[in-house]
């Protein structure tokens, strides 16, 4: 596909993730924040098997800035593919359900980063523990969940690792509002340039998915039921949504 021939509405679709940041920064330049951004002037907030995620101060406002890690077997080559492939996915999203895209950034260190709104709520199994919400708000956000995830697949894109650590809550502790993040494993049907493997989590994952590797909307459902699992009333289940989350850990 040639920068030159892309229409400029190609935000409202996927793109190839080989030409994600190309692509990007030719359609929307506000998105390429390389060069604006110093790791020196960041915070470590958390850590995960793929990379750690910071918190600044950019343009008046808090922002998160997750940076793919280079490890033993995964270089600079690789987190550049992964970071391209998450990209070429979250830019495209646009929901009230979904984490906004704020932009990437090649230099964040010695490595790429993708930017988004800092989260002050933390992740949906820290709200469920600290907030302790009602049973309605549970549900809401289950319901939003699923609408989140509506949303992905009538654009043709799977998340593929839907789990509580997934999904960010904002909006007030009467009105939580669940938004689903990292798309690092998500697929867009019809569009090679995925990953087909096995990755996940695995007691959020469906047999087939266990089986065969790959992200499908059918998988996310089954995803979606455990999140809801760990999130519903509990007085639906008998346990804590800590003890449930345990529970899941020792599969």
């Amino acid at each position: 596909m040639a920068l030159d021939n892309l229409n400029t509405d190609i935000y409202t679709r996927s793109i190839p993730p080989s030409q994600a940041f190309e692509i990007i920064a030719r359609t929307h330049p506000r998105f390429d924040l390389t060069g604006l951004l110093s790791q020196k002037s960041a915070k470590l907030i958390g850590s995960g098997g793929y990379g750690d995620v910071y918190k600044m101060e950019y343009d008046g406002k808090d922002i998160c800035v997750k940076q793919i890690r280079f490890t033993v077997g995964r270089g600079k080559q690789k987190v550049a593919q992964w970071a391209r492939r998450e990209a070429s996915v979250w830019w495209s999203l646009e929901h009230k359900n979904i984490l906004p895209f704020l932009g990437y950034c090649s230099d964040f260190g010695d490595s790429v980063a993708l930017i988004s709104p800092y989260i002050s709520g933390g992740d949906l199994l820290n709200f469920l523990i600290k907030r302790a919400p009602k049973s309605e708000d549970r549900l809401s956000l289950v319901s939003g969940i699923a609408e989140g995830l509506d949303y992905m697949h009538g654009h043709d894109i799977s998340h593929g690792d839907l789990k509580c650590s997934n999904v960010l809550v904002t909006g007030t502790e009467y009105q939580p509002v669940p938004l689903l993040c990292d798309f690092g494993l998500s697929k867009v049907s019809g569009m090679s340039g995925y990953t087909t493997e096995n990755e996940g989590t695995y007691p959020w994952m469906a047999k087939e998915i266990l089986r065969d590797g790959g992200a499908t909307p059918a998988g996310d459902i089954w995803s979606w039921g455990m999140t809801a699992l760990v999130s519903i009333p509990m007085n639906l289940t008998g346990l804590s949504a800590q003890g449930r989350s345990s529970s899941f850990r020792r599969l």
